[in-house]
C-alpha cells in the first residue's frame, strides 16, 4: 500500500468522523434547545439597554459552522490527494520527512 492511498483512506475516515459529529452535535443541541428554550445569554456589562437573546442559536452556529469549516479543509485535502498531488511538495522550510526521506529543498 502506498502512502497516497493511506492518506486518502485516513481522510475519508476523518471526513466521516466530522459528518458523524455534525449529526450528533446537531441532534443534541436541537434536543437541548427544545427541552430548555428559556436559557438566555447573560447581558455583558458593556451593553446598554435591553438585552434578551437565546443561548442556543449562537452555540449551534459556532459548533456546526466550525465543524463545517474543518470538513471543508479535510475535503479539500482529500480531493488533492485523490488527484495525485503531493501535499508536501511546496512546503516551506527545511526538515526531514517521515521514513528517512531526503530534505525538501533537494539536498
Amino acid at each position: 500500500m502506498n502512502e497516497t492511498s493511506l492518506g486518502v483512506r485516513l481522510l475519508r475516515l476523518a471526513i466521516g468522523a466530522v459528518v458523524g459529529f455534525l449529526v450528533a452535535a446537531g441532534a443534541y443541541l436541537g434536543w437541548a434547545a427544545w427541552a430548555n428554550p428559556d436559557v438566555r445569554l447573560k447581558q455583558p456589562d458593556w451593553v446598554q439597554g435591553a438585552f434578551d437573546h437565546s443561548y442556543w442559536l449562537p452555540v449551534l452556529a459556532v459548533t456546526l459552522g466550525g465543524a463545517l469549516l474543518v470538513g471543508l479543509v479535510l475535503w479539500t485535502a482529500y480531493r488533492r490527494l485523490r488527484n495525485g498531488e503531493d501535499l508536501y511538495e511546496e512546503r516551506l522550510g527545511r526538515g526531514l520527512r517521515r521514513r528517512g526521506e531526503r530534505f525538501v529543498d533537494g539536498e
